[in-house]
């Protein structure tokens, strides 16, 4: 069992061994931008490799290599080997985002202002900036709580934010793995006190009936 205080010097020490990649990935994320912005040959799958190298790091590093040896343990109830299995749902995810996107390509991003973009950009600058000012606000500064790109949680939210961005069909796979992690934000939030992921239940719902009702009326 992880106790809270056992969990913030996990995520300090974890931050502080992976902060290069950190500063990578808000670099990738500018990245995500730009080419959302201009159209390009392969603007789309450089846009699903991104994607899918922040779905494989949390799935590879964060959740196998860094919580994988630890049980859960909840209502009296020990899991073990329960965050492997979450680490799993990644590294599907970033295979589905490298088939979908790479391989067989059928994602497709372009910013058009409409509410879904401004939507869209709700949940990337909450994933980016706002997830980490609540920790701040919290009582959890940096490097105490998670932030973008190697954790988890905010990359949920950013990746909701790109498919809200998509000008095609988001393929419904894409986003129902990323919603039942979503609905699962609720653990950290009573277990560890991570208040940023209410954001992420009400993110990951939201984003996908908006993305099924967009995409069922197209």
């Amino acid at each position: 069992m992880v106790t809270v205080n056992q969990f913030y010097e996990y995520i300090t020490s974890y931050t502080n061994t992976f902060w290069p990649v950190m500063v990578l990935t808000y670099l990738l994320a500018i990245f995500v931008f730009y080419f959302s912005y201009k159209k390009t040959e392969f603007s789309d799958k450089i846009i699903s490799g991104i994607l899918a190298f922040l779905w494989l790091w949390s799935g590879l590093i964060f959740w196998i290599g860094t919580f994988g040896p630890y049980s859960l343990s909840i209502f009296n109830l020990t899991i073990p080997g329960i965050w492997v299995v979450i680490g799993i749902v990644f590294i599907i995810q970033g295979c589905l985002l490298i088939l979908f996107g790479i391989i067989n390509p059928s994602i497709s991003v372009k910013i058009e202002k409409n509410s879904y973009f401004y939507l869209g950009l709700l949940f990337v600058l909450y994933a980016l900036f706002i997830y980490p000012i609540i920790g701040f606000l919290t009582g959890h500064p940096y490097p105490d709580y998670p932030i973008f790109g190697i954790f988890p949680c905010p990359v949920t939210i950013f990746s909701f934010g790109i498919f809200l961005w998509t000008d095609k069909k988001v393929n419904l796979i894409l986003i129902i793995l990323p919603l039942i992690y979503a609905l699962c934000g609720i653990l950290p939030v009573l277990l560890y006190e991570v208040l940023a992921d209410l954001g992420l239940i009400i993110f990951g719902i939201l984003g996908f009936s908006l993305i099924t009702y967009r995409d069922k009326n197209e």
